[in-house]
């Protein structure tokens, strides 16, 4: 149980009942649900801002909420650092000031040299002169990020990170959360309701709805099961696989990769220009149930780089949709239309292949 966060807590308001039992892991789970579905709530439950009726939240380190035990840490002295999503930074200090504010280390050599750590790390070295207002949304994001691990927490709180930067923001961030979230060794909860966000940075998802939790696992799972489509648009789904290099041509910017070791490949784009993979190495592959397109015979004649052999595992219907778990050595989630399933006569047991362009594949290192 080593710095696993335990919740164990309900809480009532008019209209809102809210009652969660989880164990968390150190590093990142993604915290996914529609809006209202009890996300924030349950950060402000562990920050101390929000105080549960009944229940209790412990840490390694001690207990911070128990009713039974009439234990309510108050919310400054529990070591939870907390990340809002636009930030909220002082204006009237500097961005050193902002990093200071609420640190915890007793020695001032430790406080210099914890805040040179976090500024290499975060890239903003540069920036400590300046004031907020002086600062672009990613900026300030990793300021804030910062401010919150010079509080040296147990629990490190994000809530809607990405929801006030544009794309290229997001792209920037995120690589930043996540080199944090391998130094540390504490639970990293990130509430999210941009599912690509999230499964970019974790595949650890917890579903909440109506104020429970529908479901905690690994996305890559998650994905072939009901609960979440309860929540989650079949359109907006995406299939997360993770890959070895198998060869590199730099030449043509291709790169294909090996799943799980059983030869079958995948073949991704990337820019000719990079030299940032390497043979051997590990790659998140993201794709889109839409983007795929079944058949139930190889195609010739074709541009689609990528075509996989595999068999129906289970069909579920979702409007006009119909979803198909295909087992291709890995496990990929399509989506086609219901009238096209009963052509193809997509049942249990059923062998297709699984076409789709290199060019629909978004691909990262992990």
């Amino acid at each position: 149980m080593s710095n696993h966060l335990k919740i164990d807590i309900s809480l009532k308001r008019p209209g809102f009942s809210f009652s969660i039992n989880e164990t968390f892991e150190p590093g990142i789970t993604g915290i996914f649900g529609h809006s209202g579905a009890g996300k924030t709530t349950l950060l402000q439950c562990i920050s101390g801002a929000v105080t549960p009726h009944s229940g209790v939240i412990r840490t390694p380190k001690g207990t911070l909420f128990s009713k039974v035990e009439r234990i309510n840490i108050p919310l400054h002295k529990r070591r939870v650092g907390y990340v809002f999503q636009d930030g909220r930074l002082f204006p009237h200090f500097s961005v050193k000031k902002n990093l200071l504010y609420g640190t915890r280390f007793p020695k001032k050599e430790t406080v210099k040299d914890s805040l040179h750590k976090i500024t290499s790390m975060l890239n903003i070295n540069h920036l400590t002169k300046k004031y907020p207002e002086n600062l672009s949304g990613g900026e300030r994001q990793r300021v804030a990020l910062g401010r919150a691990l010079l509080t040296s927490p147990e629990i490190l709180l994000l809530d809607e990170p990405f929801s006030a930067l544009d794309q290229q923001l997001r792209q920037q961030i995120i690589p930043y959360i996540s080199k944090v979230a391998k130094l540390l060794d504490i639970p990293v909860l990130i509430v999210s309701h941009d599912l690509p966000d999230i499964i970019k940075i974790t595949s650890r998802l917890c579903l909440i709805d109506q104020g429970k939790v529908l479901a905690h696992d690994h996305y890559e799972r998650l994905i072939h099961q009901q609960p979440l489509f309860n929540i989650l648009p079949a359109a907006d789904a995406l299939n997360s696989i993770t890959m070895e290099v198998k060869s590199i041509n730099k030449q043509d910017g291709m790169i294909v990769l090996n799943g799980f070791g059983d030869g079958r490949k995948v073949n991704v784009t990337f820019e000719p220009g990079s030299n940032n993979y390497a043979m051997g190495s590990k790659m998140k592959v993201f794709l889109r149930p839409d983007h795929i397109v079944l058949a139930r015979v190889r195609v010739k004649g074709t541009s689609f780089r990528n075509q996989l052999k595999g068999q129906v595992v289970t069909t579920f219907e979702d409007g006009p949709r119909l979803l198909c778990q295909v087992d291709c050595g890995f496990p990929l989630m399509a989506e086609v239309s219901r009238a096209a399933g009963r052509e193809l006569d997509l049942r249990k047991g059923a062998e297709v292949f699984c076409l789709f362009k290199t060019l629909s594949l978004d691909a990262i290192q992990v």
